[in-house]
């Protein structure tokens, strides 16, 4: 029977950056199993003296496994957002995150919904859009990394202006095209989610 699981380790946080070549393995893994998994998710959520309100505002951390032989390597290094930089800097929060918000009153963080300023933290997920590696969250502002050695390439920009503020951060590819499908939420006087496609060869 297995040990009764401490889920507040799921919150304790992760500072070092770190390059192993191989891990230790507990049991085998299957000799034609080859490739990369990306992981992504929150590494920390202390900011100096203040901490992140929600599991989605931690600071982003990728996480690279690579599977050759039978054997597993594996490096992590943390997203270099806009909200990554200005934590470090300041040692404090600098943007709104999904319900961290670092200096607003109630009644402005109900107007800000309207009018935010995200700090590119994309905690959530990873996808290949356009051929590119990127990291995602509930805000419309992909983040591309180089997926040798997760350095953040920056964000990447929709061509067409796709105008909106909530996006979903698991967007479904079409097997035929490879185009990505997803929805945005645009905020107005009729409020409206709309469906776009990004073209795989041309972003």
């Amino acid at each position: 029977m297995l040990p009764e699981a401490d889920h507040r380790l799921g919150f304790s946080p992760l500072e070092g950056e770190f390059e192993i070549d191989a891990l230790p393995v507990e049991g085998g893994i299957p000799p034609w199993l080859r490739g990369t998994l990306f992981r992504n998710g929150p590494g920390t959520w202390k900011a100096g003296e203040s901490r992140m309100r929600h599991w989605f505002d931690g600071l982003a951390m990728l996480h690279r496994f690579g599977f050759h032989e039978g054997e597993v390597s594996y490096a992590n290094k943390y997203l270099r957002s806009p909200q990554y930089q200005h934590v470090r800097r300041e040692g404090r929060i600098g943007y709104s995150e999904f319900a961290t918000d670092p200096c607003r009153s109630i009644f402005k963080r109900l107007t800000s919904a309207f009018s935010p300023e995200f700090g590119s933290n994309a905690s959530v997920t990873v996808h290949k859009l356009a051929g590119r590696f990127v990291a995602l969250t509930e805000t419309p502002l992909p983040v591309e990394f180089d997926p040798e050695t997760l350095e953040t390439a920056g964000v990447l920009e929709y061509r067409d202006g796709v105008e909106g503020i909530g996006t979903s951060p698991h967007p479904h590819t079409d097997p035929g095209s490879g185009d990505a499908l997803n929805t945005i939420t645009h905020f107005s006087r009729t409020s409206e989610y709309r469906i776009f496609r990004l073209p795989a060869e041309t972003g």
